[in-house]
Parts: structure tokens; sequence; C-alpha cells
């Protein structure tokens, strides 16, 4: 068979041929993903990477940062396949975007995420593995580290690892721990290879990327007992380590202890990997898809057929989705122009309309402020939007995408009472004010973001369907959202309020505490600012701004030694987190 793959890393892209196929790959990076100067299709796509014949299938790689070329799924000339990794941050736009792909390989939670959104044709693959002449073992280092970890420190994506990675920090009281981000190439492939023990824990209970290049490299995996993935590759106790809420500082110290055992597990790691390699999983990939091509030559491909019978208005919407999600210049572009062809196709439905707006949003903030494109932009978006809302004064995103659009305008008066009807409708008719996971301004990699797609993940029913959790959501960023106004106009009373309804929607997430607490300090009560700065932190342990409130009401109750202690696990954190060092001298300073 015949394959066209990508757009997929050059480090990671499959030979030329394999297992008997041909497959020609290309990058991410444009001329080769895509012409930006030209209106891109398929047919110009094929023709840039260069086979002669049309490929039998193409395999597309993170569709939740490249979107397809010309006009989507549908116009792909033969059966296209879809290799998803980060479903939890696009799942909302990835679950009409991709239904007309012929197939979609995931993790084993994605399999199922997909599967509540109505998907058939999705099954498991692992994608993962390590690069050989980069993770290897590095004669003549030292293994100097303790316990190492390296990965995104975006918390608010990493929100249930945060107070893992904390617990590992404090370790640094007695073990030389480094905890970092932006380590990449050699320098990342030499810290693996200093470290004895790397702690790893995934965000959908995938096998990531991380357990492949730590056991190649010599040290000892550290995964997450319950991992959906670890015992296709790994045996607890034999190749990795795998921890829990209980056991994780016990088994720490055990191997940190026993060298001998340590090193054997970590060697019989390094051992069971190399039959874990890219081209095992690539050739696995293409044994899958051979075994169902069969099915789909001579047939309607995919899901085309039902595709085909969904209006253009809502195709052109899912294909501004899709397109949103991109990472170049050109894709909001492109979005917009998709939504107001959903509006033009079909006036009535209230979701175009505010992706529309919402979206043009996001377009004029990409520009400088002191652009007629920045200018002119926004007060476009901000019609688009207020229009949806004098016609349909219920729809509840409109109302939260023009309220985020007054705040970051500084505009906050007028912001107030766009929330508070948010608010209102979200408490008295939320599934009618929220009939879908929509679009909304501003979309970034945010907690209002992360949690969304989670919600998502949970929701039964065609792509797109709101659930009770997205209400809350929403909720939960609207009283927030409230409180910050109120506070800014010096209406305190009120702003605790709305800090204190915030936390109820909401009580698991950290950052109204931090606010409400900054509210309590501000009008004399210590005690309950303390209180919420510390549960803030319980949420959140890297809320740096809960550090401080906390530091400064222990100061001012007189409690010193409750901060002297909190002072010490400041800086036993920092010195355990390189990327936090400009931390440590005004941590330093407290207390003195």
């Amino acid at each position: 068979m015949r394959f066209l793959w990508g757009p997929v890393p050059t480090t990671i892209a499959p030979p030329r041929e394999i297992a008997g196929h041909e497959v020609w790959s290309f990058g991410a990076q444009p001329g080769e993903y895509t012409d930006e100067d030209d209106a891109d299709t398929w047919e110009s796509l094929i023709r840039r990477v260069g086979p002669d014949v049309l490929p039998d299938v193409i395999i597309w790689w993170q569709p939740e940062y490249f979107p397809f070329p010309g006009q989507g799924a549908a116009a792909a000339p033969v059966p296209l396949v879809a290799l998803v990794t980060d479903w939890n941050l696009a799942l909302s736009a990835l679950a009409g975007a991709l239904r007309v792909c012929d197939y979609i390989f995931t993790d084993r939670a994605g399999v199922e995420a997909f599967e509540r959104a109505g998907y058939r044709n999705v099954a498991f693959c692992p994608f993962w593995s390590f690069v050989p002449e980069l993770h290897r073992l590095i004669p003549g280092l030292e293994r100097t580290y303790d316990i190492t970890f390296v990965g995104n420190l975006n918390h608010s994506i990493q929100r249930e690892r945060a107070a893992w990675l904390r617990r590992l920090a404090l370790l640094g009281r007695s073990r030389r721990v480094l905890i970092g981000e932006g380590i990449y190439d050699e320098d990342y492939a030499r810290l693996l290879n200093q470290s004895k023990i790397v702690f790893n824990r995934s965000i959908r209970g995938e096998l990531n990327i991380r357990a492949y290049e730590a056991t190649a490299c010599g040290a000892l995996l550290f995964m997450e007992d319950g991992n959906a993935e670890i015992g296709d590759v790994f045996r607890d106790g034999n190749d990795c380590v795998l921890y829990d809420e209980e056991n994780l500082e016990t088994l720490i110290d055990r191997y940190l202890d026993d060298a001998e055992g340590r090193e054997r597990i970590a060697r019989s790691g390094q051992r069971r990997v190399q039959m874990a390699s890219y081209i095992a999983r690539q050739e696995h990939l293409l044994g899958l898809i051979a075994g169902l091509w069969p099915g789909w030559k001579g047939t309607s491909r995919g899901d085309k057929s039902s595709w085909l019978r969904v209006e253009d208005a809502e195709q052109c919407y899912w294909r501004g989705r899709h397109l949103d999600l991109g990472l170049l210049s050109n894709h909001v572009v492109e979005a917009v122009r998709h939504f107001a062809s959903a509006v033009d196709l079909d006036g009535d439905d209230p979701e175009y309309l505010s992706a529309l707006g919402a979206t043009r949003a996001k377009l004029a903030m990409a520009f400088p402020e002191d652009s007629e494109e920045h200018t002119g932009g926004l007060r476009e978006a901000e019609r688009t939007l207020a229009m949806v809302i004098e016609r349909w004064p219920d729809y509840a995103l409109a109302r939260y995408s023009l309220a985020k659009l007054h705040m970051d305008s500084g505009a906050v008066e007028a912001a107030a009472p766009q929330l508070g009807r948010l608010l209102l409708l979200l408490g008295k008719s939320a599934p009618t004010a929220l009939p879908r996971s929509g679009v909304y301004y501003p979309r970034a990699y945010n907690t209002f973001t992360v949690e969304w797609e989670m919600a998502t993940a949970k929701a039964r029913g065609p792509a797109g369907t709101a659930n009770e959790e997205h209400a809350r959501l929403l909720s939960w960023t609207g009283w927030s959202d409230l409180g910050s106004i109120y506070v800014k106009l010096g209406l305190h009373r009120p702003g605790l309020q709305a800090y204190s309804d915030a936390i109820a929607a909401r009580p698991d997430l950290g950052d109204p505490y931090a606010a409400r607490a900054e509210v309590r300090e501000r009008v004399g009560d210590a005690e309950g600012a303390a209180a919420d700065f510390k549960a803030a932190m319980e949420r959140k342990p890297f809320h740096f701004g809960a550090w401080r409130g906390l530091a400064r009401c222990l100061s001012g109750l007189g409690r010193t030694a409750e901060l002297r202690s909190f002072r010490e696990d400041c800086l036993t954190i920092i010195d355990a987190c390189p990327n936090y060092a400009h931390l440590r001298p005004e941590f330093m300073a407290i207390g003195q």
C-alpha cells in the first residue's frame, strides 16, 4: 500500500519503506504542511510531498493542532485516518471536525471519549517511543540527581500533576531533586542519564513519551499506578515502579537506598523499551490500517454519507471550528470566513453568529493595539456579539464572549451587566441558554479551556453537546470575573460574595480562593485571608500570589514559627525548580 503521512516531526517521521509499504511523509513547516500564499488543497499538498500517483490512504498526525487542508476531511481524495494525541485540549471541536475521517486512532481514554460522542470508527494505537540516536545511554555520566522531572509546568493544563510535583519538590530537604521545563534535545538526554529516578505522571492515563525516553536513557521510571497503558510495555517491579497516593515517598526512599535493586529494574526497563521503537509502532499502525482498508475500497468513505446529509451551514461551522485550532495565522482568518459562510447559509442559529463574533475578536487581538486591524476588528466583533444578544438574549456563550471582550478592552463597567445576565441565565435555564459546547472568546491554554474540554469528554451525545459541567464552569468564571470587577470598583462586600459564589460553583479550583483572600486581607480579616490562601495552595500548589499572600498574613498575625516553616518549604520548592529561581531572593527576605 501507499501512504501519505504528516505533518509529522522529522525526528519521528517514518522511513520511505515500512514492512512492504511505501510511505511519503511531510513536516509541519510552511511549504510542506501548508502554503500560506495559496488556497491550499489536498491535491496541491500531495504534489508538494511528491508521490507520482495518488496514495491509498492519508494518515493525518495531530489534527488537534494541524487542520486539514482545502475544504477539510470531506474533500480528501482517498481514505483519511487521524492520529489524535491531545484530544483533552480540543475535543469540543474535534468531535465534529473528524466525523468524515475513515478512522481515528488515539489513546485508550480518547477512545472512550470519542465513543461517548457517537464515534464507532475509533480504536487504540500507541504512537510514542524514543529517538535512539538521542535517547540512549551516554558513557561517563554519573547519576547525580536522585529524582528528576522535565515537562510542562503550565499548571492550568496539568492541574492534577501539580500537587504531585509539590510533594516531589519537598523531597529536596534530603534528596537532590530537579523539576524543570524547557530542557530539550541533548541537554534533556544528558539530564535523564544523570537521573537515578525519573518521575512521570500522565494526563490521560496514556503511556506518554517521557516513559520511553527515561527508560531508554537508563533511569528508573516511576509511573502512576492505574495507568491504562503501562502494562503494554513495562512490568511493575521488573521494568518500572508504579506508585500511588499512599506510597510515593516510601518507594522513592526504598529505591534510592537500594542501588542494586534500582539499577536492576532500570536496566530491565532500558532493554524492554527497545522493543517499542517508532519503527515498531509505525509497522503496527500500518498493519491495522491495511486490515481495515479493504472495507473502505469502493465504498462511501468513512461517515461521508451521513456528513453529506448535514446542512451546508453546519459543515461550514465544523470546518471553522477545526481551523480555529490551527497554529498558523491564516487558520484564524479561514475560520472567520467559514463561520461567516455558516451565518450566510443559516441566519437562524445563534451559535454560528456567536462563533463568528468570538473568532473575530481572537483575530483582532493578534494585531498590534495601535493598528486598524486591531481596533476595527474589535468593533466588528463587539457588534457581532451584540447582534446575537439582541436577537437571542438568552444565548449564554455570546454574553460570556462579549463580557470577556469588554474586560480585555478595559471596559469593565460594560462587562458587568453581561456577566450578571449570564449568571441569571445559568441559574434558571442552563440547558436552554447553553445548548452546545460552542465557540467562545478567548480560547487559551488556561484553566477555563482545560476544564471546558474535560467537561466535553464526559458528555454523552452528538458532537457539541453541552452538559451541567459546562454550565458550572461558566458560572465559576462568571462569578470570578464579576468579583474582580466589584473589587476594581472598590465594592468589597459584593466582591467577597461573588468569589464565594464562584467557589460554590467549582470548589476544586483554586483561583477564587486566592482572590477572596486578597479582599479579606484588604478589609482586615487576616485570619480568613490566611485560610483562603491555604485553600488556594491546596488546589493550586504553585499559585505564587497565594504564597506571597500567606506570608504577609502570617507575618501580620505574628505566627512566626509557622511563617518560618512556610518560608523553608517555599525555598525548598524553589531550589528544586530552576524555572522558579527568580523567586528565591523574594522569599529569602521573608521574615528577615
